[in-house]
């Protein structure tokens, strides 16, 4: 049976969003993007604070395919996410 959950990223054309879309490309990740209007402050939505309290972005989020949003944030900001999943995979070379 196939899984309903995966990774959205949340970011926006910005340096840091770029960091964290490199990242998950360079680790090779599965995931979906959920681009974030800066200039709508969509950042500061409701919805979006579930997911990073701070209002920043990027974040990193679990979503279910039943819904529209993430319901968990696994990670946010650019250097967590870096530190977190470098870190991750450097542990798991042999």
């Amino acid at each position: 049976m196939a899984s309903n959950k995966g990774l959205t990223l949340y970011t926006s054309g910005t340096p840091n969003g770029w960091k964290a879309s490199i990242l998950v490309e360079e680790l090779q990740i599965p995931y979906k993007v959920h681009a974030i209007s800066l200039s709508k402050n969509e950042q500061k939505e409701d919805w979006f604070l579930k997911i990073n309290p701070n209002g920043r972005i990027p974040a990193i989020g679990e979503f279910s395919m039943h819904t529209d949003h993430g319901s968990q944030s696994l990670a946010m900001q650019s250097g967590t996410m870096n530190e977190l999943w470098s870190s991750t995979l450097l542990s798991a070379q042999p």
